[in-house]
Order: structure tokens, then sequence, then C-alpha cells
């Protein structure tokens, strides 16, 4: 463990198990950084998105709830109790534009699932007259779906993908930066379990630096206190976000 600018640096190694491989094969020894900080008076933790790091942090958590007098109040961005196919994307696309110092320059990347038909509502279900036959068995076929190209959010093939019900899981995109020297990121963002769209993960990829005209082909790797600087970045922006989901829809619900 070491304290490196103001946060906690923890090393773990871990030992991950196969079975697929062979018997002398399976065992599989894995190191991870954990990251320990406050900010604002919040503890907040990253760590590599796997589930054996994830056990790995529940546990921190538990041994550092059992210092105080009572339990952490968890933050975590979970809309398991929302599954509007709706909101779930216009989570990912106000999260895209809204990168404080920062304008959407494109989206890149997209993986859409599809919404749990049971949830779907009258008014979903009146809106099916306007698909045709071939269009309502291929949504009955594909669960899932990646788009890669330029522009996705408006290109056909994800609009008609949205207004079957599909919605964002996991999203790439590039930013500008809109003061000088000029750069352009690239950042992306999903939720680990798509079904239900939690435990969210996300990463700045790189950086493209900013020429006469337009930007590097290349994409640069950043400084570790760089990427962290963007990582933050992302969080804010992601809990702002949600937090003004939640609002909305606590504020949309009928009174009784």
């Amino acid at each position: 463990m070491a304290i490196i600018d103001n946060k906690v640096i923890i090393d773990v190694q871990y030992t991950e198990i196969d079975r697929s491989m062979t018997r002398l094969r399976q065992r599989t020894h894995k190191e991870a950084k954990i990251e320990i900080e406050i900010v604002d008076g919040k503890t907040k933790i990253r760590h590599p998105a796997n589930d054996r790091v994830h056990d790995i942090v529940d546990t921190i958590i538990d041994k550092i709830e059992q210092q105080k007098t009572g339990p952490m109040e968890k933050e975590s961005l979970d809309f398991s109790g929302i599954p509007s196919h709706e909101i779930r994307s216009d989570f990912f696309k106000r999260l895209i534009s809204s990168i404080e110092g920062y304008k959407l320059h494109g989206v890149t990347k997209i993986n859409v699932n599809h919404a749990d038909t049971t949830n779907t509502t009258d008014d979903d279900a009146s809106s099916d007259d306007d698909y045709s036959a071939a269009e309502q068995e291929l949504v009955g076929i594909v669960e899932n779906a990646i788009l890669k190209g330029e522009s996705l959010l408006s290109s056909k093939e994800f609009q008609s993908l949205a207004q079957s019900g599909f919605y964002i899981t996991s999203i790439r995109w590039t930013a500008e930066k809109q003061s000088t020297p000029r750069s352009k990121l690239e950042f992306e963002a999903q939720f680990h379990n798509a079904k239900d769209c939690t435990h969210f993960r996300y990463n700045v990829l790189g950086v493209y630096t900013g020429l006469d005209q337009g930007y590097t082909q290349n994409r640069k790797q950043l400084k570790p206190h760089e990427k962290t600087q963007y990582l933050r970045l992302i969080e804010n922006t992601a809990q702002r976000v949600y937090s003004s989901i939640r609002e909305e829809q606590h504020n949309a619900k009928p009174i009784i």
C-alpha cells in the first residue's frame, strides 16, 4: 500500500480459475491496482472491472464500516429499477454531451440490448403496429447488437433499434477540448451488467493532439495523473446525470 498524490494505492494479487482449461493451466495469477481517494468529503474507489476485484473492494468497504459507528452510504449508478429503454439510453446521451469543457465530436461504437418484453407498457404495445412483421420477428431473435462507425446516434440502424425497444449499454465517443491547446479525447462507458444496467464502468482510452487542420491520426496514451483527471471528469458527470434522472423520476411519480 502507498499514498501517491493524496490517493491510497493498494496493489492486490489474486488467482482466477478457468475450468475450461487443462488442470495445469486453470489457475492464473493476476495483479490489480485499487485507488482510494477522498473528494469533497466523499470516498471514491477506482478499480479494474472484474468480479474478483469487485469482491475485494466489497471486503475493503466492510472493513471500513467496522471502524465507523454505522454503515456507510454507498452511491452507485443502478438502473435496475428503471426498466425504460428510453431513459437508459438517455443516460448515455446526456453523459457524452455533458463533459465539462468538452464538446461531443462523434460516437464510434454502441452496444445495445433489448428491453425485457415483460416490462412493456400498454402505450409501448400500441406502437407495435408501426413495425412490419419482419421487424417484429427480428426483435424476437436479436437480444443485443454492436454498432460501429461514425455518427451512430443519428444513424438509421440505431434509430430503428431504439424504436424497437433496444437501449444503450456501452458507448465509445470522442470529445473536443474547448480551450487551448486543442485536443480530442476518446472515452468509453458501459454497464457491466447489461440486462439490469448496473456495475458502471468507464475509461479514457487516449488523446489525439490538435493540428492546424484536424487532429493526429494516432491516439496517444495519457500519463497516469492526466488519466486520473479525466476519470474524475467522467465520474462527476455520470453521477450528476444519474442524480438528475432519479430526481426527474421521483417528481414524475403521481401523488396519491
